[in-house]
């Protein structure tokens, strides 16, 4: 279970509740474990940073590729082709 609540917990809160509002984290938790919707949204957080980061860096690297290709070709070692 997301935070140790089992289902015969839920079940025992569920039961002694007077208020479904004083059982909520139980049903919370006991429904994040059916679905796993804030795992999956925070996989899906963590998968667009990281893909973000990685874009950026193929782009920081492009520019200094061309950076180092003008630099070479303005010294005229290379023809550009």
């Amino acid at each position: 279970m997301s935070s140790g609540f089992s289902y015969s917990e839920f079940k025992k809160c569920y039961a002694a509740a007077d208020f479904l509002e004083d059982s909520h984290p139980q049903v919370e938790d006991y429904n994040e474990c059916l679905t796993h919707l804030k795992e999956i949204a925070q996989a899906k957080t963590l998968q667009e940073n990281f893909f973000k980061k990685h874009s950026q860096q193929l782009e920081k690297e492009k520019v200094e590729e061309n950076v180092t290709w003008s630099g070479i070709i303005s010294l005229g070692i290379l023809s550009p082709a």
